[in-house]
């Protein structure tokens, strides 16, 4: 079938798509064609969250929760069931008759149960799954904040590797004027061989940056529509807003974090669902009660005597004397497993802990560094331009020339650079320590 869906696209479908294309040439779409689309960070975050699988995953989840609370709710309710059973009978010996007999049979029952106490086992499942479905909840919004910052980082390495391809084509642009110009000189005999090929062989090393930083950049547009789903064929991004978080005092963020860190809260849940099921466990140890209403009504039950009724209602009192010591076992299970969760607890609480402080310290490095490159870009620039100027009165060869021009391209790329980790180390401080969220970014967030 696959083979024959191939054929038959190439062999009708192609031209028929092909038709209007080729009577109306007018239509033909290049890439060249689209616009060129200014792609904020809000609207990447916006893309990156509709409709993601990781997301969607914890979204059933914990529905999944929300269906187990009201499963287990439903066993404190009365539980009635009704039984019919229409057949034939045989009886040896009957009791309508002193022999052997068949006979039509028929019966209807009804019953009712209400659980009067199970050693609170139900209720403390119940506050179980409401525990398990709020750490559902808040294990989604860690996946939501894991996007962001996902989102967040693959757009800032677009914008870095567009500024860098700007500034790798500025930078072959000004060794390109020099070749010109040695050209000139050397058609003119006024310069050497040696120099040209100089001059030419940084253009090539240029060439290759240019090269890498255009793959890069493809690399890392191809990463965030994978996140994102699709992309405009053609975009440019911006710095987005400068939350300035260095304002902020180090301790606030880590205090802040061991209250509303999403990850953290969701340990938490996991904790306090744990110790519900150790209760419930517990509640096994003691009987269980429940009232019980039972009425049957039969025909010809035993042989052809007609219709007999009964009806009858009871206190049942269950418990099990010996198991094997299971249930000793199970609670042992369980408190082992809250110790698992409150070591995870503390883990995860240290690791957000070392992040933030990684955060802090790298952006105020970045600060810092920030301020001491925009001083070497101007001595730079400065610099080139001088440099210019004497190699044209010969004061200086060519190769101070070139240097001077990657001094400043260099210095360019690290501010791009810079300017980046300090975007990226402010943006996941700030989700690390739950100040901002996916409401941030876009009103339209809030809809899903």
């Amino acid at each position: 079938m696959t083979r024959f869906f191939k054929t038959l696209s190439r062999s009708i479908l192609c031209p028929l798509m092909a038709a209007p294309l080729l009577l109306f040439p007018s239509l033909h779409i290049k890439a060249a064609d689209f616009p060129v689309i200014d792609l904020s960070l809000n609207s990447a975050v916006l893309f990156a969250l509709h409709k993601n699988p990781d997301i969607e995953i914890y979204m059933e989840r914990y529905a999944q929760s929300i269906s187990s609370i009201k499963s287990n709710e439903a066993g404190l309710y009365p539980q009635i069931s009704a039984t019919a059973i229409i057949g034939h009978e045989y009886n040896n010996p009957s009791s309508s008759k002193l022999k052997s007999d068949i006979n039509a049979y028929g019966e209807l029952s009804l019953g009712l149960e209400q659980l009067l106490f199970d050693g609170w086992e139900t209720q403390h499942t119940i506050k179980r799954y409401e525990n398990t479905s709020q750490s559902a909840f808040w294990t989604m919004q860690s996946q939501i904040e894991q996007t962001i910052s996902n989102t967040v980082q693959l757009y800032l390495e677009i914008l870095r590797y567009q500024e860098n391809t700007k500034i790798n084509r500025e930078l072959i642009t000004d060794i390109q004027k020099t070749i010109e110009y040695i050209q000139q000189q050397y058609d003119a005999g006024a310069a050497d061989k040696v120099i040209l090929d100089y001059a030419t062989s940084r253009l090539a090393s240029a060439s290759t940056a240019l090269n890498r930083s255009q793959s890069s950049l493809n690399d890392a547009i191809s990463s965030l529509e994978f996140l994102t789903g699709k992309l405009p064929p053609k975009f440019t991004t911006s710095y987005p807003e400068l939350l300035s978080p260095d304002k902020l005092d180090l301790q606030y963020y880590l205090k802040l974090s061991e209250q509303d860190n999403s990850s953290v809260i969701a340990s938490e849940y996991e904790i306090e669902a744990a110790e519900h099921q150790l209760a419930a466990q517990r509640g096994r140890d003691l009987p269980q009660v429940n009232f019980v209403i039972d009425a049957t009504e039969s025909h010809n039950s035993g042989g052809e005597v007609g219709i007999d009724r009964s009806a009858a209602a009871f206190v049942r009192v269950d418990y099990t004397l010996f198991d094997g010591f299971k249930r000793r076992h199970a609670k042992n299970l369980i408190k082992s497993q809250i110790n698992e969760l409150t070591i995870r607890r503390e883990r995860v609480l240290k690791e957000i802990k070392t992040n933030i402080k990684l955060y802090y310290n790298q952006l105020k490095t970045a600060y810092d560094s920030l301020r001491i490159t925009e001083e070497e870009i101007k001595s730079s620039t400065a610099l080139k331009f001088l440099n210019e100027e004497n190699f044209k009165l010969g004061n200086i060869n060519v190769i101070e020339l070139i240097e001077s021009a990657e001094r400043l391209s260099e210095a360019k790329q690290k501010k791009v650079n810079l300017q980046n980790d300090m975007y990226l180390n402010g943006y996941r401080l700030l989700l690390t320590s739950s100040m901002i969220d996916k409401d941030f970014f876009c009103a339209s967030c809030l809809q899903n």
